[in-house]
């Protein structure tokens, strides 16, 4: 990320200085953990706002809250996805829409928020299931089937998340078909009957 942010500014390549930095801060932050990758961010997204180019903008306000999130900033990682989803609203941008309702979730359910978050799991499944995006809806399917899960309700977690999850091939490996899998086997053996009841 470096060496894409000194091109751009050895090109003065003006509208992607902004985008660079912003890389190179979530680089960073996710390598090392350093604060320092979040003010870099929080540079990018500045001069990303001066020159007004709303493409894949909601995209980095979801590594922004993201990286927030994992620094202990809850508040401002909540207050960053409100405005990438009004964002989304705003430009018809909705590319990154069911994953964003699915990290307010998450952050909701830190917060003890559990009615609130599991509605932003729900919003996350329908809107991937009308676009079509079948790994989006994979991530939200499990992360509202984990909440389930952890409460005792495991014939919802499975309603939830074994359609969803049979749709990928056997052969398919992604992280997040790892993490489906992993909490559909926590979920015992009546998680095995109904993957073969599906299928």
């Amino acid at each position: 990320m470096e060496e894409a942010l000194n091109f751009c500014v050895e090109h003065d390549l003006r509208s992607y200085i902004s985008w660079g930095r912003f890389y190179r801060g979530l680089a960073l932050f996710r390598r090392m953990g350093q604060r320092d990758g979040l003010d870099l961010m929080r540079s990018g997204i500045a001069g990303t706002d001066k020159i007004n180019p709303r493409i894949l903008q909601t995209a980095r306000f979801g590594h922004f809250a993201e990286a927030l999130a994992s620094a202990g900033e809850l508040k401002e990682a909540l207050e960053v996805l409100s405005g990438a989803l009004r964002t989304a609203g705003e430009s018809g941008e909705r590319l990154c829409e069911a994953e964003l309702n699915r990290l307010r979730g998450e952050l909701l359910l830190r917060s003890g928020e559990i009615e609130e978050s599991e509605n932003e799991f729900r919003r996350a499944v329908e809107i991937a299931q009308a676009q079509k995006a079948r790994s989006w809806e994979l991530r939200a399917a499990t992360s509202l089937a984990r909440l389930y899960a952890d409460r005792g309700r495991h014939s919802d977690a499975l309603g939830v998340l074994v359609p969803v999850h049979s749709w990928f091939a056997e052969d398919v490996d992604t992280a997040d078909l790892r993490a489906a899998r992993t909490l559909l086997e926590t979920l015992g053996q009546d998680a095995e009957i109904s993957i073969h009841l599906v299928r």
